[in-house]
């Protein structure tokens, strides 16, 4: 499957293959994000302790002003994507990232499923699939461990996870490119994420692997508040274009 011929092309495309292959309970009826999700339900803890060191982005006077600041942006945030349309965003996402930086063939691709609000990359992750990519989804474990990945393809039997949802039953993988769910984002790529630290933890255990932060554009604001230990994502993909490392 390739973007040729915009993001009609690539709906009529997408759409109609992946409502063949998941199972009924995630049929295409309406909006994706409505249903069922393979992966943690909430992404909405409070800051743990960061473990990837970086250089400092905005100066805070303690550790107490930078959760509160990170608080605030959360809020600001969720507020920003409330009346987007997760998969509309999510496809236009799909074509400008297929388009300017697609993965290269062979490497292993780590997705996660949409959940309250959170842009649509599934038809991203279909159309990876059908290029022959290696999809896994993240397993959620313990507060305070990092994610564990297994292999997912479209239609594949979920089994019940923590927080009451599903979990893909595939193969453990190591995967060679991340794509992140995020709440805010900022030119720099730095990334504001729900507070629980899965991804810090996940992403100090994959040095070489590559990240790319998903969302709306609408998410984008002037400075992410980072503390000592933040890095920097190496892309940020949205529905209205992708930022780089190589960018200005």
């Amino acid at each position: 499957l390739s973007y040729v011929g915009g993001a009609a092309r690539f709906v009529r495309q997408v759409i109609p293959w992946a409502s063949k292959q998941l199972p009924r309970e995630l049929a295409l009826s309406g909006s994706w994000s409505r249903y069922l999700a393979p992966t943690c339900t909430r992404r909405l803890w409070e800051d743990a302790t960061p473990t990837a060191m970086a250089a400092p982005h905005t100066t805070f006077p303690d550790d107490d002003a930078l959760v509160a600041a990170k608080r605030l942006a959360r809020q600001r945030a969720r507020a920003a994507r409330a009346s987007r349309d997760p998969v509309a965003a999510g496809l236009a996402l799909a074509g400008h990232l297929l388009r300017l930086c697609p993965p290269p063939d062979g490497v292993v691709v780590a997705g996660f499923w949409p959940l309250g609000g959170e842009i649509d990359i599934r038809p991203l992750l279909f159309a990876l699939h059908l290029r022959g990519h290696v999809i896994a989804l993240p397993v959620t474990p313990p507060l305070g461990q990092p994610l564990t990945f297994q292999a997912w393809r479209p239609g594949d039997v979920m089994e019940p996870e923590r927080f009451g949802t599903l979990r893909p039953i595939g193969a453990i993988l190591t995967p060679d490119l991340l794509l992140v769910p995020l709440l805010a984002f900022d030119r720099a790529r730095h990334r504001l994420g729900y507070g629980g630290g899965y991804y810090d933890r996940t992403l100090a255990g994959l040095p070489n692997a590559r990240t790319i932060g998903c969302a709306f554009a609408d998410q984008e604001v002037d400075a992410v508040p980072i503390g000592p230990y933040d890095v920097a994502l190496d892309a940020i993909a949205t529905d209205a274009g992708v930022i780089r490392d190589k960018e200005g």
